[in-house]
């Protein structure tokens, strides 16, 4: 009888160690997980972007960030139906253009959009990496004209632009793509400090019909030939404008009154021709 009950006892402890190793355990459960919106480059550079819009009924004007945010009209108090001419600035690599020089372009009735590559989280920039080759400054190139690309597809569908009236202003490094840039829809095109490289035929890199606005500074008599070089690769068309400041600056060159007094003038005529 005890060796019948030994018998069933063990019976009882093999099946509880069944039903035991059949349980499966939650330890060995697949965490949970969620996988992270993708966003591109060009969408981060354009969502960082700082904007500067006229504000109504005052001489002011705001800067935000993310064009596609908020509505501009809401922010700026005006009414739906507003549109105002837009001014896409390319910076360069060394530094920005400052919020006096966007304030002073929304002031004036323009909405001023500032893109800066430094916003890239994917693919760097050369200038993130702080890399400096011809292959770096190309590389720059390729990148920046995606950035462009990006920007001027949604900017030709937002219901605050006067797409008729884009201008797009490139700085430094930047002017060498605006320069090549060939859209018959820009009202004009305007180069700051432009480094002025050739293509290797020699042949004229601004083409397009959109006339441009050029200004040099620090022109220093051995440079003065070297800047007639660059005014002469400039496609042909008499609504061109170039200004040269024989000295250096230590703010952007267009907060000086007579390149901002100039270049105001020049897009007023594209404006209104």
């Amino acid at each position: 009888m005890r060796r019948l009950g030994g018998i069933y006892c063990n019976l009882i402890l093999i099946a509880l160690s069944l039903i035991a190793c059949s349980t499966p355990s939650r330890n060995f459960q697949p965490p949970v997980r969620f996988n992270s919106p993708v966003i591109s480059d060009e969408a981060l550079v354009w969502q960082g972007g700082r904007i500067a819009v006229p504000v109504r009924g005052s001489a002011g004007s705001l800067i935000t960030t993310n064009p596609s945010g908020p509505d501009l009209h809401e922010l700026a108090g005006a009414k739906p139906n507003t549109r105002w001419p837009v001014i896409l600035i390319l910076e360069a690599c060394s530094e920005d253009s400052p919020p006096r020089l966007l304030h002073a372009l929304a002031e004036q009735g323009f909405v001023a959009i500032s893109l800066s590559s430094h916003q890239r989280r994917h693919v760097l920039s050369p200038c993130q990496r702080g890399t400096q080759t011809d292959e770096a400054d190309a590389e720059f190139q390729r990148l920046k004209q995606a950035e462009l690309v990006y920007a001027m597809r949604l900017l030709k569908t937002a219901s605050w632009v006067d797409e008729n009236n884009i201008f797009l202003l490139g700085q430094k490094e930047s002017a060498n793509l605006v320069a090549r840039i060939n859209d018959s829809s820009l009202r004009g095109r305007i180069l700051v400090n432009w480094p002025c490289i050739e293509d290797n035929t020699g042949a004229s890199i601004v083409s397009g019909d959109s006339p441009v606005f050029t200004v040099f500074t620090a022109a220093k008599p051995e440079q003065t030939g070297a800047i007639k070089h660059c005014e002469g690769l400039l496609s042909v068309n008499t609504n061109n404008q170039s200004v040269t400041l024989h000295q250096s600056y230590a703010l952007n060159v267009l907060l000086e009154p007579i390149a901002f007094t100039q270049l105001l003038q020049f897009m007023d005529r594209q404006l209104f021709r």
